[in-house]
């Protein structure tokens, strides 16, 4: 079962350095990083690399090629404010959808508020007779 949790944490490992994501290490790619992000030994990466060959050929397919970028970088200035433009605009849509909902939770709430409120003073009056009916139909003793 070891193995197995070493394994997947070897490839999980490799996926966090190939996409540049790395929070563990300066994200170079070498067997020191690798261990490192997997939170394993230098030894148990070397070992797994001698025995698991899927996994040293992508360590091997990683160093040749480096990261795979997956963010578009922009080449101009223009592009990169168009970007910038544009991601404004989706998340100030964003910002109005959660407005809208949040007056519609708030209105919501304002009716149900006033329900209770009325429900409340039903029964406060209900309360108010049955004590009335109560205090008629019973007799005073003096002392």
């Amino acid at each position: 079962m070891m193995a197995d949790k070493n394994h997947q944490a070897i490839i999980d490992a490799l996926d966090v350095l190939a996409r540049g994501v790395s929070t563990k290490t300066n994200g170079k790619i070498t067997s020191v990083n690798l261990a490192r992000e997997a939170g394993v030994s230098r030894a148990t990466i070397y070992r797994y690399l001698d025995e698991f060959q899927d996994l040293n050929d992508a360590f091997e397919a990683l160093r040749k090629n480096g990261l795979q970028r997956t963010d578009n970088a922009p080449i101009t200035l223009l592009e990169a404010y168009q970007q910038r433009e544009s991601e404004v605009k989706k998340l100030r849509a964003e910002l109005n959808e959660c407005k809208q909902e949040i007056k519609k939770i708030n209105n919501l709430r304002a009716n149900q508020i006033q329900l209770l409120w009325m429900d409340n003073e039903r029964l406060q009056a209900e309360n108010n007779r049955l004590q009335k009916i109560i205090s008629d139909n019973v007799t005073k003793l003096m002392p």
